[in-house]
C-alpha cells in the first residue's frame, strides 16, 4: 500500500506508483498520496466530474482509479477516461492492508461543500471491505476526524439506512 511506502522512504513524492496486493497477478498502479496529514494514501474513490452531470458509478475490481488532478471543473468520466473514474469495490479494497480512510470530495456552486475527514471506525471499514452492514457510529464524534477545510454534514449525520450497497458500499453510506 502507499503507505508501506511511506514508511520505507519518507520523502516519496505524491504519484503513481505500482503495488503489489495480494490476490492480484502482476503490480497494480496506483496514485498515492504522500504529502498529506504525514502521507501514505492510497486513492481508491475518483468521480470528479462536470456539473450537472450524472455519470454512472463504476466499481473497479481488478485495479484502481488513478488521478490527472484536483482542480475542479475537471471530468474523469467518459470515454478515454477509463483509468481515472470508479472506486475499488470490497472485493478489491478488502485485499490492500490499511487501518484508516480519509474521504476528500468538493462540489461547486455557491455552496462549496467540501467533505474532508478520515476514521478508522472498525464498522465503517468492514462496510467498506465487504459491502455488507452499515456505518453506523461513524456519526459520533469519537469515530472520525474533521480536517479543518471540512463543511459538509457527513460523517456526523451518516445514514444508518442504507445497509448491505454491496459494490457501491464506499459511495451510498
Amino acid at each position: 500500500s502507499c503507505s508501506h511506502l511511506q514508511a520505507f522512504s519518507s520523502n516519496a513524492s505524491s504519484g503513481v506508483y505500482e503495488l503489489s496486493i495480494p490476490g492480484i497477478s502482476g503490480t497494480v498502479p496506483a496514485y498515492c498520496d504522500m504529502e498529506f496529514d504525514g502521507g501514505g494514501w492510497t486513492l481508491i474513490l475518483n468521480y470528479r466530474r462536470l456539473a450537472n452531470s450524472n455519470p454512472d458509478i463504476v466499481a473497479r475490481t481488478a485495479n484502481l482509479p488513478l488521478s490527472r488532478g484536483w482542480s475542479l471543473g475537471g471530468d474523469d468520466s467518459g470515454s478515454g477516461n477509463e483509468k481515472y473514474w470508479g472506486h475499488a469495490a470490497p472485493g478489491m479494497l478488502s485485499k490492500i492492508p490499511f487501518t484508516e480512510m480519509r474521504w476528500r470530495g468538493e462540489t461547486t456552486g455557491e455552496s462549496g461543500t467540501v467533505v474532508h475527514f478520515k476514521t478508522s471506525h472498525a464498522g465503517t471499514m468492514n462496510y467498506m471491505k465487504s459491502g455488507s452492514g452499515d456505518c453506523s457510529g461513524l456519526q459520533e464524534a469519537s469515530n472520525h476526524v474533521l480536517y479543518s477545510d471540512h463543511s459538509a454534514t457527513i460523517p456526523s449525520q451518516a445514514n444508518r439506512w442504507h445497509r448491505d450497497k454491496g459494490n457501491f458500499a464506499m459511495t451510498e453510506f
